[in-house]
């Protein structure tokens, strides 16, 4: 019986093993399977390997972590903009960066509510505002005739390919 015993908890020990490393297996995938689907997927590797927990996060903490960071990015280049648009003398550049910093903010109102969407699993919504916010940086870039100062360019990437990320997750799930 107790050769049994010792058997049966070697055999359990090593299946537990086995599921815990597919189980990371699995999440680290899921930044490869989300970038893979992007426009620039080493970019976007990239991008998530600003955060640690992108290595092992399954696709709802990929997008959280999206949101995280895009939101920050994005706030800081939306405060840097209002400071280029009060340095600016030419009129014409003082509303280019008007409507980008307009552009910005409705993309950082989407991330806003895209934790909660995320936790509530409103995968369409989600999808519908990351396109959104995708569409919204693209615009910012146009606006400057895709010749943008570096502080608005480097970000306008950073944040859609994370808001490519995000609508990738949403529609993985059905969204």
């Amino acid at each position: 019986m107790a050769k049994f015993s010792s058997l049966y908890i070697c055999c359990s020990l090593i299946f537990s093993i086995q599921l815990l490393f597919l189980s990371l297996q699995t999440h680290g995938a899921a930044v490869d399977d989300v970038c893979r689907q992007t426009v620039d997927p080493p970019f976007c590797q990239q991008c998530f390997n600003i955060d640690p927990r992108s290595a092992t996060a399954a696709s709802p903490m990929l997008g959280e972590i999206a949101v995280q960071w895009a939101a920050y990015y994005g706030g800081n280049t939306k405060i840097d903009m209002h400071e280029a648009m009060m340095r600016a003398a030419d009129p014409a550049v003082k509303n280019q960066y008007s409507r980008c910093i307009d552009l910005y903010q409705t993309a950082l109102e989407h991330f806003q509510a895209a934790p909660g969407e995320l936790s509530s699993k409103a995968w369409a919504v989600l999808r519908k505002n990351a396109e959104s916010i995708r569409a919204g940086v693209d615009a910012c870039e146009a606006v400057f005739n895709h010749n943008a100062p570096a502080e608005v360019a480097n970000t306008d990437r950073l944040v859609g390919i994370f808001a490519d990320a995000l609508a990738i997750i949403a529609r993985s799930f059905g969204g």
